[in-house]
């Protein structure tokens, strides 16, 4: 609250004035103050448990946190990640299912933070991008390294680097700079830990434990970036309060690359197997299919 006579300050405004109240302090360690954060979570594919990591990660720091999940309810309960969302309601978390594609059902009023982690395409974000400006919240937009225009050259990117103007996640990009809402997009690659949603890792198991050929493209060497979910989540929690953070692009990715080889041998390894890799052209494979 101001003082006597002085307006109101928004809820953005007092989380502002308190992260630069404690700086002007002189305390060598700068909490951000306890934010309420609204995720926006897809029903399917490998982003579905980075929101539950997420909100893992929020609750810990102290912020308040609001699940808005896309589908329903009764369809996706018993299944991973969500069903994992009676622990996060006991931590304090909300958690709502509906059409997500529907701004209007989505409490972005009561949140100081919007992940999207939804869609990937601009006529189901707009509204919501659209909601966040006008509640004068941050959007955090989780794309893909999939927007990045391949390199033979370069096949690792860094942010900047040039895009695919098809890419349905360079529409929503292109969208937020224009709208003028605070930003920032995070691009994930392979994604792995618990309660995934997907069975990359368990396809490479399954091929390997039962001595079957595992088909790798190329020549193997292709460098990938294998990250875990809650390497990603206390990155993605960081933007909380961070200013710095708005109007920027950020790889979400580790620091480390592996081959597609090293992956097959790494599972292997764990496995106490010795993998039967076999390399493939994907070009005259796609030609084989036509």
């Amino acid at each position: 609250m101001g003082a006597p006579g002085e307006p109101a300050l928004s809820r953005h405004q007092q989380a502002l004035a308190c992260r630069a109240q404690r700086d002007r302090s002189g305390r060598q360690q700068v909490r951000v103050c306890a934010q309420k954060a609204l995720i926006v979570n897809t029903k399917g594919g490998g982003h579905a448990f980075i929101g539950l990591h997420l909100a893992q990660k929020l609750l810990k720091d102290g912020h308040s946190v609001t699940i808005y999940n896309d589908g329903d309810q009764g369809k996706l309960s018993g299944k991973a990640p969500y069903s994992q969302y009676q622990a996060l309601e006991k931590d304090g978390a909300k958690i709502i299912f509906g059409d997500v594609s529907d701004a209007s059902q989505a409490p972005v009023d009561e949140a100081d933070v919007v992940y999207d982690n939804n869609a990937k395409a601009l006529d189901v974000n707009k509204s919501l991008i659209d909601a966040v400006k006008a509640s004068g919240g941050h959007f955090v937009f989780v794309g893909s390294a999939g927007a990045y225009n391949a390199n033979s050259i370069e096949p690792m990117h860094v942010e900047g680097d040039a895009r695919k103007s098809s890419a349905g996640h360079v529409a929503v990009e292109n969208y937020l700079a224009e709208s003028g809402v605070p930003f920032t997009v995070f691009q994930p690659q392979y994604i792995y830990g618990p309660h995934t949603a997907k069975d990359c890792e368990q396809w490479f198991i399954d091929r390997i434990i039962r001595d079957r050929p595992v088909p790798i493209p190329g020549d193997g060497l292709q460098l990938v970036n294998l990250s875990h979910v809650e390497d990603l989540a206390n990155m993605m929690a960081s933007v909380i309060g961070n200013d710095a953070a708005k109007g920027q692009h950020y790889n979400l990715v580790s620091d480390r690359y592996i081959t597609f080889d090293g992956i097959v041998r790494i599972v292997a390894k764990a496995l106490g197997k010795e993998p039967k890799i076999v390399h493939y052209d994907p070009a005259k494979r796609r030609e084989t299919q036509h």
